[in-house]
């Protein structure tokens, strides 16, 4: 809570992390510095430079799961919701078990009123985690708004069961 003081530091260890780029020369660990380096400027609030370290290390390890995830949630940030929904898409083609990155394009889908696109997210999200009832309490709240009462009603019944 004390941006001044927390600088030198985020540059530190931004500084630390360059120092090891230069000396490193597998694509799969130069992946993992930008990472972390975008890491640091999230929490930072440098969005804009943890975008562009984010998208370096997809592109020397397109296939890393979190990092497509990552990129969508600097996205968010930025207020770049069709760019978020592209990165939490290709993070569920990377990795399909992702329930983080279902929920969060669900809600993006319902905040821009793409309702059956938003209802396909949180029925795969209750298919990931069938114990946690947020999915079923937000697949319910898109059915409502597409007029869906009565399946409105049995995803909440579903909801109940488990408890």
């Amino acid at each position: 809570k004390e941006p001044q003081k927390a600088a030198p530091h985020f540059q530190s260890a931004i500084t630390s992390y360059e120092k090891a780029l230069k000396n490193t020369t597998s694509a799969k660990n130069r992946a993992g510095l930008f990472a972390s380096i975008a890491e640091v400027q999230f929490s930072a609030g440098d969005l804009q430079a943890a975008a562009k370290n984010l998208q370096e290390a997809i592109q020397l390890d397109p296939q890393k799961p979190t990092l497509h995830y990552n990129l969508a949630q600097v996205y968010e940030a930025l207020n770049d919701k069709g760019g978020a929904i592209r990165e939490y898409q290709e993070e569920t083609r990377v990795n399909p078990a992702d329930f983080r990155a279902f929920t969060n394009m669900g809600i993006l889908y319902y905040e821009a009123k793409q309702l059956e696109d938003s209802a396909r997210c949180f029925q795969k999200a209750i298919e990931l985690k069938p114990d946690d009832p947020r999915g079923y309490f937000q697949l319910a709240t898109v059915y409502k708004m597409m007029g869906r009462e009565e399946d409105a009603g049995r995803v909440l019944r579903m909801v109940q069961k488990q408890r």
